[in-house]
């Protein structure tokens, strides 16, 4: 900013604040004087309409209180008539009441026309009874004055004379009643004796009251109903719940006064009074643009004033000020070209330049000439040298303003990095458009503004570099480049603070990383394979690749199969891969099953899909294929490693070990993922039935059911002890050769087959047919063998696909076997699992 624009914006400032200072004060003044006025008026108001009421219903208090008094109505206890035992409508007639009732009535009839505002004179006492003049109508069958709203409310109000709340007539009228509590002549509670007042009169007078021009009067009930409005009458006979909120909020307001908005969006001023005989409130409204009417034309003829005198000095300001800061003006356009080094492009500008500094005038300017000239030597000299060091780097180094603008001097290899032989004047980020994304560059831009900023360290600035590394897209030809960056804050003098900018292409840097981390990666995963293999007994893992190569034959028969339709197909192939999945874990072969999982979950996600396409199943046989190319390294591994182990004996000894030692395995592994302590106890195994039975099917079933035991039989050690169960929970297997046939027997000390779950579960799956079938036993115990289902809400690796038990029940029916199971609650789960096996005579059991 010119020193020119400098002292004139002073002097307008000081000016301006001077003037608004005084505005401010002297609107706050007046318009505080304002409300006090408008407040004392509204209050004289007020007052005065409290003294009109409190005149207008003094004929009515001072009458009822008159009656009170009498002492013909004081020793009328007995003396009137009843109507407690009417039934119907009974009409009131004079010549019926007995005389002492004629008195009364005669001297209430009286009372009636003294005053045109009366209605109703009556009177009600503590026995029930009641008489009322003019005559009229007991509409109420076994009328009971005593149980009425208004005989109990005056009963029980503190003061002698009550005026109730005014309600609207059937002809439309406001009427209060006003009642006083009479006493008999030995100074007992009598009752009351009361008066109907018409306060149409009252009601109209306030209507047409006005203050000033806008001012208004609103006159509420003790329960904020409303009984006069100046402005909008009719809301006297709507329901309280209707008003505007306006309204309502004058109602419940505490005494004072308040600024409020009414419906059409106008400012109101609003004071409030409470008459505290009749506990009704009273509120006066003014326009808010009445009230401040004086402050607002004082303001104006201030800003008028204040405007000319303004005008008048600015005029005056700006001459002297030109005066005294144009000799400047002609050096300060020559630092301009100066320090844009627009002196450099061709030598004709160079002369222009020395031309202008031939300044004359005051010494100080003369002094500023010559230094001016010196600078320019220097630089010229300066330039040529850092223009030979940039187009020698390899780096990119450019400069960048506070709006990301490429200056003209960057190195040479910008232009290569980049792709871009004209960067001068292009914006970075917008350069970079097609490398970050629009949210990317936001925040790029924050970091620039940040380092412009210079309130933040450093170091910490480096580290958060938004894009240190990153990938640079030429958006015109496409390619693609691995970039490193840096940027630091050029201090150019003046204010004038550059970003400077460093780019260095990393991509063949970057190609090489990868390709080490991709072998490293593969060597690790090829060692861990190797330590999971090594660990494993090989007998047993020469068992696991029979049992996979098996059920790998399994899946391609399914798929060679076109008679199957594609959702049992996937089942098929899902109990396969379900298989082996589990025979992985139980040998900790963590990466391997994994593996398996994933594919387990895209087999279900197709499974629960109405249709099945031909390329799902290519896409589900091509990832098969790899895990069977996986499985191949298996073999290969355990070959190299053959020798280094110690075989156990004849085949039946083996069998049975690697049965044993899968199915610890299986127990271990459960029990130590769900915290469970559980012991596996064999307390028989035939060796004939692991010799010439389905070794496989017998180890694939047993390993379901066990893991199936661990997980939903067994529970917790504390809730074993809570129960009274030793904390250690055990599962017994026995696996005996009977009467040509095979009989497996696996139990457990668990919890038993919770079949509420499995109703529950069953139903919100609508698995049902009727209702008959949820208290069926025999139903349930099918349905947690069907495909799919579990009573577990959230699977892993491990269980809660609901295909084990269905997987079993599919293995036993493939050889004709059967399963019989048997659950007590609290106590256990049996399974008895038959398998037909027949055996050559030469063959028996003692072999």
């Amino acid at each position: 900013m010119s020193i020119r624009l400098r002292l004139i914006l002073t002097f307008s400032i000081c000016l301006s604040l001077a003037y608004t200072s005084i505005a401010l004060i002297v609107f706050s003044s007046t318009r505080k004087s304002s409300n006090e006025s408008f407040r004392a008026m509204a209050e004289s108001h007020l007052a005065r309409v409290e003294e009109r009421i409190k005149t207008f219903l003094e004929p009515g208090i001072m009458s009822v209180e008159y009656l009170a008094a009498l002492e013909l109505v004081r020793n009328s206890r007995g003396k009137l008539t009843s109507y407690l035992d009417t039934t119907e409508v009974t009409t009131l007639y004079y010549a019926n009441h007995p005389p002492y009732e004629q008195r009364i009535y005669d001297e209430y009839i009286r009372i009636h026309n003294s005053n045109e505002n009366f209605g109703l004179v009556f009177m009600a006492n503590d026995d029930g009874q009641y008489a009322q003049a003019p005559e009229g109508h007991i509409k109420n069958p076994h009328y009971d004055p005593r149980r009425r709203s208004w005989y109990v409310e005056s009963m029980e109000y503190p003061g002698p004379v009550t005026v109730t709340a005014p309600y609207l007539t059937t002809g439309g009228g406001m009427v209060s009643s006003i009642m006083v509590k009479t006493y008999d002549m030995d100074g007992k509670p009598l009752g009351l004796v009361g008066v109907d007042y018409s306060l149409e009169s009252l009601t109209a007078d306030l209507n047409e009251r006005r203050i000033m021009k806008t001012g208004y009067l609103i006159m509420f009930d003790k329960g904020g109903r409303i009984l006069t409005n100046g402005r909008n009458p009719e809301y006297i006979s709507l329901d309280p719940d209707k008003y505007p909120e306006n309204i309502k909020q004058m109602a419940a307001s505490e005494n004072g006064n308040f600024i409020s908005v009414d419906q059409s969006g106008r400012r109101e001023y609003i004071v409030t009074y409470t008459i505290d005989i009749l506990d009704w409130k009273l509120a006066v409204i003014f326009d808010e643009s009445e009230m401040l009417a004086s402050s607002y034309n004082l303001l104006r003829t201030i800003i008028v004033t204040s405007g000319i005198v303004f005008l008048l000095a600015f005029v005056l300001l700006s001459f002297l000020a030109r005066s005294i800061v144009r000799p400047l003006e002609q050096l300060i356009d020559v630092s301009t070209v100066i320090s844009s080094g627009k002196y450099e492009k061709n030598d004709k500008g160079r002369e222009e330049l020395f031309q202008k500094l031939s300044v004359t005038g005051a010494r100080e300017n003369r002094k500023l000439a010559a230094s001016l000239r010196t600078m320019l030597f220097t630089l010229e000299e300066r330039v040529k040298e850092i223009t030979a060091m940039k187009d020698n780097l390899k780096a990119g180094i450019f400069l960048m303003d506070k709006d990301c603008i490429i200056q003209p001097a960057y190195s040479k290899a910008l232009e290569d990095i980049l792709g871009d032989d004209e960067l001068e004047g292009k914006k970075f980020t917008g350069i970079l458009s097609a490398s970050i994304k629009a949210k990317e560059r936001d925040t790029l831009k924050d970091y620039f503004n940040m380092m412009l900023n210079r309130s933040f360290d450093p170091k910490m600035l480096e580290d958060i570099n938004p894009i240190a590394e990153f990938s640079y897209i030429n958006d015109i030809t496409g390619d693609q480049k691995t970039l490193r960056s840096s940027f630091g804050v050029v201090d150019r003098g003046h204010d004038q603070f550059f970003i400077l900018g460093t780019l260095e292409d990393i991509t063949a840097e970057k190609l090489l990383q990868k390709e080490l981390a991709a072998q490293e990666y593969k060597r690790q995963e090829e060692m861990r394979a190797l330590f999971q293999v090594i660990q494993v007994e090989p007998k047993v893992f020469n068992d696991f690749l029979e049992d996979t190569e098996y059920e790998f034959d399994r899946i391609n028969n399914t798929l060679k199969n076109r008679e199957l339709s594609a959702q049992t197909a996937m089942v098929d192939i899902y109990q396969s891969v379900h298989a082996i999945k589990s025979n992985a874990l139980i040998l900790g072969l963590e990466n391997f099953s994994g593996e398996l999982h994933e594919l387990e979950t895209k087999i279900k996600n197709l499974w629960d899909e109405d249709a099945v396409s031909f390329e799902d199943v290519l896409h589900i046989t091509v990832e098969i294929e790899k895990i069977m190319k996986e499985k191949d390294k298996f073999s290969e591994t355990i070959d190299k490693i053959q020798s280094f182990k110690i075989g156990l004996g004849d085949s039946r000894r083996q069998d049975r070990y690697v049965l044993v030692e899968t199915l610890t395995k299986v127990c271990e592994k459960s029990a130590a993922i769900l915290n469970k302590k559980v012991q596996f106890i064999v307390e028989d195994i035939d060796g004939i039935v692991l010799e010439h039975g389905p070794r496989r099917v017998i180890k694939e079933v047993l390993t379901q059911l066990v893991r199936n035991a661990v997980y939903h039989g067994l529970e917790i050690p504390d809730e074993r002890s809570s129960l009274g169960k030793n904390i250690q929970g055990n599962i017994r297997l026995s696996i005996k050769y009977e009467d040509n046939q095979i009989h497996i027997k696996l139990a457990d000390d668990g919890r038993g087959i919770d079949f509420d779950k499995i109703r529950r579960k069953a139903e919100s799956l609508h698995l049902f047919n009727n209702n008959e079938q949820t208290d069926d036993k025999n139903q349930l115990l099918n349905i947690i063998f069907a495909p799919g289902f579990s009573t577990v809400d959230v699977s892993d690796a491990y269980a809660g696909r609901g295909i084990g038990l269905n997987l079993v029940r599919e293995r036993v029916r493939e050889f004709h076997g059967s399963i019989k199971l048997r659950s007590e609650p609290g106590k256990g789960t049996i399974f008895n699992i038959f398998l037909p096996m027949e055996v050559k005579p030469a063959i028996n059991k003692a072999s």
